[in-house]
């Protein structure tokens, strides 16, 4: 996983906000209709990627941001985090566990060595390099509980197991809901949860101690738990009560979406080898109702489980004040529709009706951009050719593989050509009197330069120049564009700056994009377009028609390869499909899959955001892209910061071939005569050049064409050197053929 890590608070401003990435992820708790107090254990084991629940330890995009917020929470209170003298044994268990954890799962963040009781710590997103002595708490600047309590999201407390009963002995607790470890400290596990209503009577928490008692070493446990708060506070704590309490209160019919948010704990229990204590993670996530109603099948559920809500739960989660302006609010969002078993929504879960789904775009002042988990009309398709459709990018299942083999599709794509589907990157229209004014102070280039029938690639940085997305603009009519995007933060910025514009802008969510690129492209579309196909210019795209159908074709691709993306309604999306693999049958044109067209732009050496771009404020100049910056334009959002950071750049993005007969891990760190000067960012085996290819970001002084390095990857050591990108086709004469006399 990559992603950049955003910049958010939880009090006072309270910027906080999930990304559409974010939303799809979150763990939605209710699994039906109704709830009622469970201890719904399951096994901690890996899930599916990309969800909360594929690593042991989850990090996200607030990392950072939740670890400031801790930092001022102890600072302004030591005793939210406490431990009883006997547990120093069960400290070091629970460092071991999370350092370990951390840097196998997220090596391109974290990174462990050890020889023997001497350790080596770095963790590279809060600039943390630390040698120490395993078992020696005075080479740590803090207890080792505190000390990566401090590196680590979520709350975690260690019970000791004597007498046949749990003691939380230790603990650092800075955003728990609405207890206090200062108060619970020293308590055995019936008395901490003694406050809880209905559960005692239903003899819950008697089978829950006797499971936890046997829980056994190498066999961690889950559950989830939920409760709600007002605005997006981490800090609920007893102690501070004086600080939210009266966020209560403030709850009107107009802010509910915006300040009512749900709170879900992601719970761990671990068993802890030397001590035999147990480690009791309290993972938390924040979603605002604005938010959660975004994905249908959430805001029905969440309207229906408030409404039948006991009303001894009501009290005790403390919503008691303002559940009705929130079953108020939430009520437009339910439909009658049914909903499908489970948390995550699935196909069976329709879209909402048109007056919910009317009233959301009232809602949202007609900028919409709903961050709706999207579905492709291609998907019988995808599954007819092998594709499980697991996997999912920017909020849509992609065939991330199909039962052909991805080097036979890769084959295809160079020498014939290759059909995929790429609905899932967004298209946003613009449009308005000042729809350029507004694009030219997002956007690091300029827009007013292009033409209609033009578009260009450009970028997107915040205020302090980092990267936050990249785009393809397509230039459709004075003050009309349609701007694609990935999974980066565009339309979040959008969002927030649109209002200084006479301007609209609105998500495209119809649209599908079917991408024929290879040396045939042309060949198989120009027959059947009255389009004059082969003089279309690179970068330039028309409305026209293609096998009788309204289309939109433009030149360019992803692969390194001529080609061509028809932009077409979803409804005529299975038909072009179709007509498209027939016509080019006869030339050997194939479906390909995801993993092909990755190998394709990696041996291309196009990069891909966030994963080429690992610090959180990776400048354009980093990668490479200063000819999407135009710093001669009129005042742009992030320009002063680009400015200063030219000739300042911490590392460029660089061509590795390595001495390996597969690929490496992404992640995998650059080092040269011992010493860490990078990190690999996207890696493949290429067998059309029969070479093992990474792009990576390396420190300038090592960038030069022939320097020689080593990648730790997993532990090997393997020789690489610098060569010139893009790997395949370098002069890129199979996109931009020289012209000829």
């Amino acid at each position: 996983m990559n992603q950049e890590f955003k910049k958010s608070t939880f009090r006072d401003d309270f910027t906080f906000s999930n990304s559409p990435h974010s939303i799809s992820r979150f763990p939605f708790p209710f699994w039906e209709d109704k709830y009622m107090y469970s201890v719904n254990i399951e096994p901690h084991t890996k899930g599916a990627a990309g969800s909360v629940y594929e690593f042991p330890i989850d990090i996200n995009e607030h990392y950072v941001s939740e670890m400031e917020d801790r930092a001022i929470v102890l600072k302004e209170d030591p005793l939210r985090c406490q431990a009883l003298p006997h547990m120093m044994l069960a400290q070091w268990d629970f460092l071991e566990l999370l350092m370990t954890s951390m840097a196998r799962d997220y090596p391109q963040w974290f990174t462990l060595t050890t020889e023997g009781d001497r350790w080596h710590w770095i963790n590279r997103p809060l600039g943390i390099d630390q040698k120490f002595t395993f078992g020696d708490p005075s080479t740590l600047p803090y207890e080792p509980m505190e000390y990566m309590g401090r590196q680590c999201q979520g709350d975690f407390s260690i019970q000791d197991q004597r007498d046949g009963q749990l003691w939380m002995d230790a603990g650092i607790i800075t955003t728990q809901a609405d207890w206090s470890l200062d108060f619970d400290v020293g308590m055995n596990f019936m008395e901490w949860h003694g406050p809880v209503p209905l559960a005692h009577d239903m003899r819950v928490f008697d089978r829950a101690l006797k499971f936890l008692l046997n829980l056994q070493l190498g066999q961690p446990v889950r559950r989830l738990n939920w409760t709600m708060t007002i605005n997006p506070r981490l800090d609920t704590s007893p102690e501070n009560y004086n600080k939210w309490g009266r966020d209560r209160t403030t709850v009107t019919p107009e802010n509910v979406g915006d300040k009512v948010h749900l709170r879900v704990e992601l719970q761990g229990l671990w068993r802890l080898p030397r001590s035999n204590a147990i480690l009791f993670s309290i993972r938390g996530y924040l979603i605002k109702m604005q938010e959660l109603v975004t994905i249908p099948k959430w805001g029905r559920r969440m309207h229906r489980v408030l409404k039948s809500l006991p009303q001894e739960l009501v009290d005790y989660k403390g919503i008691t004040r303002y559940r009705d302006t929130t079953l108020d609010w939430l009520s437009q969002y339910d439909d009658g529709l049914p909903t499908s078993a489970g948390g995550p929504p699935t196909e069976e879960d329709p879209p909402y009706l048109s007056q919910a789904a009317s009233t959301q775009n009232k809602n949202s002042g007609g900028n919409t951009m709903l961050a709706l988990p999207r579905q492709s009309v291609l998907n019988e398709r995808h599954r007819a050719l092998g594709s499980d459709l697991a996997q999912s990018w920017n909020d849509m299942p992609i065939p991330q593989n199909y039962a052909s083999c991805p080097y036979d599709e890769v084959a295809a794509t160079r020498y014939r050509a290759g059909l995929i589907e790429v609905t899932a990157l967004k298209i946003v229209n613009v449009s308005g009197p000042q729809a350029t004014e507004f694009l030219n102070y997002l956007l690091t280039s300029d827009v007013s330069k292009a033409k209609p029938g033009d578009s260009h690639i450009s970028n997107i940085v915040n205020d302090r120049g980092g990267l936050i997305d990249d785009v393809l603009v397509y230039v459709d009519g004075p003050n009309e564009y349609r701007v694609s995007h990935g999974g980066g933060a565009f339309e979040e910025a959008v969002a927030e700056h649109i209002g200084k514009f006479d301007a609209k802008a609105g998500r495209d969510n119809d649209v599908h994009i079917l991408s024929l690129q290879g040396p045939v492209a042309l060949e198989v579309l120009a027959p059947h377009t009255p389009l004059d196909l082969g003089s279309l210019g690179y970068f330039k795209h028309q409305k026209t028609t293609l096998f009788g159908r309204e289309v939109s074709l433009a030149r360019g691709g992803y692969s390194g390869e001529r080609g061509y993306e028809v932009f077409c309604t979803s409804k005529d999306a299975p038909f072009l499909w179709d007509q498209i693999l027939e016509a080019g049958k006869s030339k050997g044109v194939i479906p390909v899959s995801w993993t092909c067209l990755d190998t394709v732009r990696v041996e291309s050496g196009l990069l891909f955001f966030p994963f080429d771009m690992p610090h959180e404020d990776t400048t354009p100049w980093e990668v490479r892209a200063d000819w999407t910056v135009d710093l001669n334009k009129p005042d742009f959002r992030g320009k002063a910061a680009l400015a200063a950071s030219k000739g300042k750049e911490r590392s460029f993005i660089t061509g590795l071939e390595v001495d390996s007969d597969e690929a490496v891990a992404p992640g995998a760190r650059v080092l040269a005569d011992g010493k860490d000067v990078g990190v690999v960012t996207s890696t493949v085996f290429s067998r059309h050049l029969m070479k093992s290819l990474a792009m990576a970001q390396i420190a300038s002084s090592h960038t030069a064409l022939g320097t020689a390095v080593q990648i730790n990857d997993g532990g090997k050591t393997l020789q690489a050197f610098v060569v010139r990108m893009p790997f395949y086709d370098p002069l890129r004469f199979r996109t931009h053929p020289p012209v000829r006399d």
